[in-house]
């Protein structure tokens, strides 16, 4: 099952991809009761606003029976879109007549793994003229504010002369839990997404290495487009993923380069902080990665999970901005 959040006249609404069409769940589970079970349109809709959340943080907060009932749900819905879709008309769009939200627009906490895939660290070792970074965990927290939908403009900030694309695998908590085993991580997975971890490199120089500021920039948090199911991924560690920039493509592995796979991330992170539902840990990002700039246009996917297509924008009014107050300098113009 995919799960898509949309954002609408109304607000976010928690909606099943069916092959080009996307349809509102809650409003679903509606139509079910009043047309199969016959009850009336007002009742329908106050028991199913009850039982089908229209927020993905509610549904994967109800436990894995929610989700099943989603899963039988939009084996409904699919079923009659195929039969009499008019039936589905007034809460069944066409994919892309509406814009999408992140696919988890709240969580609590996004974790960053760093360093975890074998051929970027000995890219990084030769960048620098250094060993490869040692064969250990770690990561960095990403502020939920840095999110965007999977077809928004990411914005360059002044403050910074060095932002780069890192295109991963996200992991999305559905169970709560902390010191998780290893052997019981995937117990609470709920599924996956397409992340694009942007990065400044040159902030976190004046911030004496640390990360927070540089990753946590406005738009530098790209999700989506739909959670997938974890029964949809059968095996995450053999997943190709990429991006193009501009049609070139700069980043092209597989999550089976990756040091360190799901489960023990999930144990050692979890040893540290409670995984809450809704939760991302985005599970490090492959080689390739290389600088962005205003005008580029950034396609990023993993297989079986989706896609994301971004605009690189400037800020806006960032001639009024002095930089060099809080970041990098602009660079003086050429003579």
């Amino acid at each position: 099952m995919k799960l898509a959040t949309l954002d609408t006249y109304w607000g976010q609404r928690l909606a099943v991809v069916l092959g080009d069409y996307l349809v509102d769940l809650s409003a679903g589970h509606a139509a079910r009761l009043h047309q199969d079970q016959g009850e009336p349109r007002a009742r329908a809709a106050a028991r199913a606003a009850r039982e089908m959340p229209s927020d993905v943080h509610a549904l994967l907060e109800s436990g894995p029976d929610a989700l099943a009932r989603a899963a039988a749900l939009a084996a409904w819905l699919e079923a009659v879109s195929a039969d009499d879709p008019e039936r589905l008309a007034s809460f069944r769009w066409p994919v892309g007549q509406l814009p999408f939200a992140p696919a988890v627009p709240r969580p609590s906490k996004i974790w960053c793994v760093g360093a975890n895939y074998r051929e970027h660290k000995r890219e990084m070792a030769a960048r620098s003229g250094t060993a490869p970074p040692p064969d250990r965990l770690r990561g960095f927290l990403k502020p939920p504010s840095a999110l965007i939908g999977p077809f928004d403009p990411i914005v360059l900030p002044p403050e910074s002369q060095h932002v780069d694309h890192e295109i991963e695998l996200g992991v999305v908590i559905g169970r709560r839990g902390r010191r998780i085993a290893e052997e019981a991580a995937m117990d609470h997975v709920a599924g996956y997404v397409v992340f694009n971890d942007v990065s400044s490199r040159d902030v976190p120089v004046l911030d004496q290495g640390r990360m927070d500021r540089g990753k946590g920039f406005d738009t530098f948090a790209v999700m989506g487009p739909w959670l997938v199911t974890k029964d949809e991924v059968p095996d995450p560690h053999h997943l190709a993923l990429g991006l193009r920039v501009n049609g070139e493509l700069r980043q092209d592995g597989n999550t089976s380069d990756m040091v360190f796979g799901i489960e023990p991330q999930i144990a050692w992170l979890s040893a540290a902080m409670t995984l809450e539902p809704g939760d991302v840990l985005t599970t490090g990002t492959p080689s390739g990665v290389s600088p962005i700039a205003v005008g580029d246009v950034l396609e990023g996917w993993v297989e079986r999970v989706g896609h994301h297509r971004n605009a690189v924008v400037a800020e806006p009014n960032a001639d009024r901005i002095d930089p060099g107050r809080y970041g990098v300098p602009r660079a003086a113009p050429a003579r």
